[in-house]
């Protein structure tokens, strides 16, 4: 086999995308399929394998041609806790995200984190918390296929404190703190809410930055309603400038998700939605650095999920 065209580039070649798309799927289901027990989150996902479509948009630039689109691929391991009370949990969280730009002077993009959270849950019944650290790396494909590469500034180090509370009526009460990319720069802010089912179909998750409304009218059906922030950092190698340089986005996706249960914990998942309050910021070709809003985008994927 040849040497790949794009080994020593901060992206991927069209030919090493249709093989790794395959292989990084097939190699994930087998994880899927073992992750084994698991507290739920919010979400309820214990493990989850994810593909996205992002369409193409506008840049904000002069003339008004230049455009973006992309693709991602995420999978999801736990955290995984002991089955119940207090313990330790572990997890891992891989993201790949390819960004193919036109009529401006910027190279493609190949984006990757990987992240291994280790929480802590101490459960007291009607009271509990969660101290959860999430180190790891976040850099483009030329630095992440080869890890000698890596330095200082590909690491992040990530993470939240929440305490929780079930009340009588049923609800469950969250407050912490999360420290991480969320919204594209690295911020500390609050996150918590309330969780409550309005009746044996409905379950309604009022937190922020992260609501979720689901309705499931029989058991083998459901409709999922999901918002969250999309901003992201990470640390890339440009081979036309022979040194590293920061990529970063900030936005949100609204997606509404058709979930067949296949078997027993087994979903499978379509869903469809819109990314809007987009924001590129990266360094061109030439070093000039580009900060730009990009145009509310569709986007389409599917999913598989492990759930309690």
């Amino acid at each position: 086999m040849s040497a790949c065209p794009c080994r020593d580039s901060g992206t991927a070649c069209r030919t090493c995308r249709r093989r790794c798309g395959p292989v990084v799927l097939a190699a994930a289901l087998p994880l899927l399929l073992v992750a084994g027990p698991a507290r739920a989150a919010a979400d309820d996902a214990m493990a989850e394998l994810t593909y996205t479509n992002i369409w193409r948009d506008d840049l904000d630039e002069p003339g008004g041609d230049a455009e973006v689109n992309g693709d991602e691929y995420t999978l999801r391991l736990g955290p995984l806790y002991p089955p119940r009370g207090s313990g330790l949990a572990v997890g891992m969280y891989y993201d790949y995200v390819h960004y193919e730009f036109s009529q401006i002077n910027a190279e493609g993009r190949d984006l990757h984190r990987l992240s291994l959270p280790v929480a802590w849950t101490s459960d007291r019944g009607t009271w509990s918390w969660t101290a959860e650290l999430r180190p790891g790396i976040a850099t483009s494909s030329n630095k992440f296929n080869n890890w000698s590469r890596l330095d200082r500034d590909d690491v992040e180090i990530t993470g939240r404190v929440t305490a929780r509370r079930r009340d009588a009526g049923g609800r469950r009460w969250e407050a912490g703190l999360a420290g991480d990319h969320s919204f594209g720069t690295y911020r500390v802010y609050p996150v918590g809410g309330v969780s409550f089912r309005p009746s044996d179909r409905w379950r309604i998750d009022a937190f922020f930055p992260s609501p979720r409304i689901v309705y499931q009218p029989a058991y083998r059906w459901r409709l999922r309603l999901a918002l969250d922030p999309r901003g992201g950092r990470w640390n890339v190698r440009s081979k036309f400038l022979d040194r590293d340089t920061r990529f970063r986005r900030e936005g949100w996706r609204a997606q509404a998700h058709v979930d067949y249960r296949a078997w027993g914990v087994l979903w499978v998942s379509a869903y469809a939605g819109l990314e809007f309050d987009r924001q590129l910021a990266f360094r061109d070709r030439t070093n000039q650095f580009i900060e730009t809003d990009v145009g509310d985008t569709p986007v389409a994927g599917l999913s598989l999920r492990l759930e309690r």
